[in-house]
């Protein structure tokens, strides 16, 4: 009765072990090492458990053949020697000691061969259990000792994943290393527990425990987590979609214009209308670049790239540079744009200009977008606290009296690609990104930002920023910077200046020759970083003026070359400004850092490159 009661248990701890696969099947990675060990720990563990109760229905007398039961006894123990094995698999697996498995592995693979030996010298020696006369089953000493063997296996596991739960750096929760000394432990407890009661069905219910154990805490918790993954994965793959579907609409509608009006203008004999197609190709190709740059812009906040400087600066003439370029946008409609400064007590500061230019044009040029043809923008820029530990707070405030937007619509107005469906808005171009970035540069510059607005009376933005104010001597350097910038802006001539131009692309190379011959200067031109390196070499480090450097080339890339050049005798004094199509702050940065002077975005302003000759050009 005894061993029917054995039997039974292993046959249900079994079954148990079958229902843990079918419940995880759905989160099963075949790739994962941790799963694809677990599957075969537990089929290994569920057949281990069926051996058992075979066993135990001879053992039982239910079936009377004492050769049978001495076949299953030793099957039973090959699986007994083999499981440490698997056990050692999933534990070294799961706590990431790949490397250190094949020695462990070496040594229990040693232990588990001589049991294996054992138990085949036990076929004809009866020397660890055997089956007497009477079908009673009867085990010797040798049989235990083998036990205690496998034991010091477990005893080692356990022992450990505690160190490793000390010593945890792996990045794996350290209470799952107490899951995994709770996991060792059942089958420990459970064979001394048979040893002593050698008729308990102990081993499988050890097993069994143990491996419930982990599948609770940890493989549960691994599937919990796939699950939230994917589901996230999901959710980024959907908003992706959105994305590419919504930049395939605004990518597109700007470059239609382009290769349409690039057509009108190849196939015209008026010259009217083709001055009136490059025109307009100028303002949709600007229109496709800021949509770039937005996108470009977007990415780098997303994967904290994105960095608030504080250099010297002045708020009125960065505020007076955000109204004269919106001037421009204003005109063509009629539109009344007025300009104000109120209480700046001191306009000098430090903080990041370009990217304080980024969100007030930005507001300005969607108050003058969405503002009918005669309405008015207000721009005002004052100063609402001078602290005496040297920061000032600024407010920046544009108000319109434009088309407006919902209260509902005002709760999404940050948020990507968020544009009301309005048939007014509807005819605006732009990818609604601009108040994304808008909002999230300045919660970097821990500012913020409010929205008072009303259908068809027009909105108004306030944005709030701190700063810190420069010191006297700080002040003073950045007026003299301004002087000498001023001067020579207006005085210097570039008539019969050498510059060699290094740039692979031959559109490019065409674009920068054109637009610079009819200033006077003489230009060579080289196709890669090495033929700059050899053309400033053959002609001495004192016969260019300035050097062009693309940065992407062949053979050898801008930065390799000016590093080259600036080794030469004389090499450290010639003005190199990177031409390249890496236009953020920390590719400005990268250049500077490797010896150049000056970092010019292409596409390539006209005005803004002439003026970084100048200034290099001494």
């Amino acid at each position: 009765m005894v061993h029917i009661l054995y039997s039974v248990t292993a046959f249900v701890c079994a079954l148990v072990l079958c229902i843990l696969p079918a419940k995880i099947k759905h989160a099963l990675d075949k790739t994962n090492p941790t799963d694809k060990v677990f599957l075969r720990l537990i089929h290994w563990i569920t057949a281990f458990c069926i051996i058992d109760g075979i066993w135990g229905i001879f053992a039982s007398h239910l079936i009377k053949n004492n050769n049978l039961l001495f076949v299953f006894s030793t099957i039973f123990h090959l699986c007994a020697a083999f499981t440490p094995l698997m056990w050692l698999k999933f534990v070294i697996t799961y706590l990431r000691e790949e490397k250190r498995f094949h020695i462990f592995s070496i040594i229990f693979n040693f232990i588990f061969l001589f049991q294996v030996a054992l138990l085949g010298l036990n076929i004809f020696n009866k020397m660890m259990f055997f089956v007497d006369n009477d079908g009673i089953y009867r085990s010797t000493y040798i049989r235990y000792h083998l036990f205690y063997v496998q034991y010091i296996t477990y005893i080692f596991l356990a022992i450990y994943s505690l160190k490793k739960y000390f010593s945890n750096k792996t990045g794996i929760k350290p209470k799952d290393y107490l899951y995994v000394f709770m996991f060792n432990i059942a089958p420990i407890c459970a064979g001394i527990f048979q040893m002593i009661y050698p008729d308990a069905p102990a081993y499988s219910i050890g097993y069994m425990l143990g491996l419930c154990i982990i599948y609770s805490f940890i493989v549960s918790g691994i599937i919990n987590r796939r699950v939230i993954e994917k589901a996230v994965y999901e959710q980024l793959n959907q908003t992706k979609t959105e994305f590419l579907f919504n930049m395939s609409h605004d990518i597109r509608t700007p470059m239609n214009a382009i290769l349409g009006y690039t057509n009108v203008a190849l196939h015209s004999e008026s010259k009217e209308k083709i001055q009136d197609s490059l025109k307009k190709i100028k303002i949709s190709g600007n229109h496709l670049l800021s949509l770039i740059n937005e996108i470009l812009e977007m990415s780098r906040i997303e994967s904290g790239k994105l960095s608030i400087s504080n250099d010297p600066m002045s708020i009125i003439l960065a505020s007076e540079a955000v109204y004269q370029m919106s001037q421009s946008l204003a005109a063509p409609k009629s539109i009344c744009l007025t300009y104000t400064t109120k209480n700046i007590s001191n306009p000098y500061i430090l903080g990041d200009e370009l990217h304080l230019n980024e969100v007030l044009i930005n507001l300005v040029s969607n108050a003058i977008k969405y503002t009918n043809v005669g309405g008015s923008v207000d721009f005002i820029t004052e100063q609402i606290e001078n602290n005496s530990d040297g920061t000032a707070k600024f407010r920046f405030t544009v108000k319109d009296t434009g088309i407006g937007m919902s209260e509902e619509f005002q709760n999404h107005l940050f948020e990507p690609f968020s544009r009301e469906q309005t048939a007014t808005v509807s005819k605006q171009e732009g990818a609604g990104l601009g108040l994304s970035i808008v909002k999230k540069i300045i919660d970097l510059a821990d500012g913020t930002i409010k929205v008072e607005s009303q259908i068809n009376k027009g909105s108004t933005f306030t944005v709030e920023l701190p700063f810190k104010q420069m010191n006297e001597k700080q002040i003073k350097k950045f007026k003299k910077s301004q002087i000498d910038f001023t001067i020579i802006n207006k005085t210097y001539s570039l008539k019969d200046k050498k510059i060699l131009l290094a740039e692979d692309n031959a559109f490019n190379k065409e674009i920068t020759i054109d637009s610079l011959i009819d200033t006077g200067v003489i230009i060579d031109s080289v196709e890669d970083g090495k033929q700059a390196l050899q053309k400033v070499q053959q002609m001495g480090t004192d016969y260019y003026d300035a050097i062009l450097m693309d940065i992407q080339m062949p053979v050898m890339n801008g930065y390799e070359a000016t590093k080259e050049i600036r080794k030469l005798d004389g090499g450290e004094e010639i003005p190199i400004i990177a031409l390249s199509a890496n236009a953020f702050k920390e590719d400005k940065e990268k250049s500077l850092a490797v010896g150049m002077n000056d970092h010019i975005a292409k596409p390539i302003k006209l005005e803004e490159l002439l003026q970084a000759i100048k200034n290099c050009i001494k």
